[in-house]
């Protein structure tokens, strides 16, 4: 058993998994997005949520902070490719960097290293 497992008696917690983790989440105003980012934040991750709609990733900000966790929204349309880098620069201002780009758009496939991340 871990050292982490032990102090959760055996079980493993949410907590543990992705904690200080920085997560950069598009498509996090509603659905599988949504989702996604309520997970993470359950499992310790820091937040940035990206999507077109002021309030719905206000209301899913709202949601993670209440439960205790840390999040910040930029609205962003990512298939404009300046607004997608301007959330890219966003994310490493607020945490420095982001080590698990969550990708949930069909229209798009970031290239993060040309975009600074």
């Amino acid at each position: 058993m871990t050292q982490q497992n032990e102090q959760t008696g055996g079980k493993t917690s949410g907590r543990i998994r992705l904690q200080d983790k920085v997560a950069l989440i598009v498509g996090a105003g509603r659905g599988i997005g949504e989702a996604i980012a309520l997970r993470f934040a359950a499992e310790g991750a820091k937040l940035i949520l990206a999507a077109r709609t002021t309030p719905e990733l206000r209301a899913v900000t709202e949601i993670v902070k209440a439960r205790g966790g840390t999040a910040h929204f930029v609205v962003t349309d990512v298939t404009a490719p300046l607004e997608l880098a301007s959330l890219v620069q966003k994310s490493i201002e607020l945490f420095g960097s982001h080590r698990y780009p969550g990708q949930h758009c069909r229209h798009i496939r970031p290239n993060w290293t040309r975009l600074g991340g």
